[in-house]
């Protein structure tokens, strides 16, 4: 047999090919700065916020000035206590008289009495109470007969004022 001869394959061969580059193109992007519609039309439901924010401003604003004469008419109050007060202690000293025992027997002592001021200015005779005693009679009566003494006082800011009252016994020697 024949051998045949072995062909051989050829690739063929193209001329390679070239590829060119493309030119760059260079592009500016201009960008138009619109106004944007959304922002210039407001939804419908944006106004009553507005108005409901407007009225939880005004409401705090009033909560706030509320508060503060709240506070200011309470400093007020506070210090027609503090005077009123004042006012029931000096009367009460002045007029208090040294039991004449306890004096030779120079007993002192601090007796805390406390009592109702009614509306009128006198004073509930079954409020008053000894809340700490002197440590003497004598002198824890004297209080108790000094408050009776003096009533009844000026007419109190409030109606039926209960006062707690430290009421001194003290010799100047």
């Amino acid at each position: 047999m024949l051998n045949k001869p072995e062909i051989e394959k050829k690739e063929e061969v193209t001329p390679k090919q070239t590829i060119e580059p493309k030119p760059i193109v260079k592009v500016k992007l201009v960008v138009k700065k619109e106004p944007i519609v959304q922002s210039i039309i407001k939804p419908y439901n944006e106004p009553q916020k507005i108005v409901q924010n407007e009225r939880d401003a005004n409401s705090q604003e009033n909560l706030i000035a509320q508060k503060e004469k709240q506070e200011t008419k309470s400093k007020i109050i506070q210090d027609e206590l503090t005077l009123y007060l004042s006012k029931i202690r000096a009367k009460i000293q002045e007029n208090l008289n040294y039991p004449p025992l306890a004096k030779r027997l120079k007993l002192e002592g601090e007796s805390i009495v406390a009592f109702t001021i009614l509306s009128d200015g006198s004073v509930k005779e079954l409020s008053i109470e000894i809340k700490n005693s002197s440590g003497y009679t004598s002198l824890d009566r004297q209080a108790i007969n000094t408050i009776l003494s003096v009533s009844p006082f000026d007419v109190p800011p409030q109606n039926n004022m209960s006062i707690v009252l430290p009421i001194a016994f003290k010799l100047n020697l």
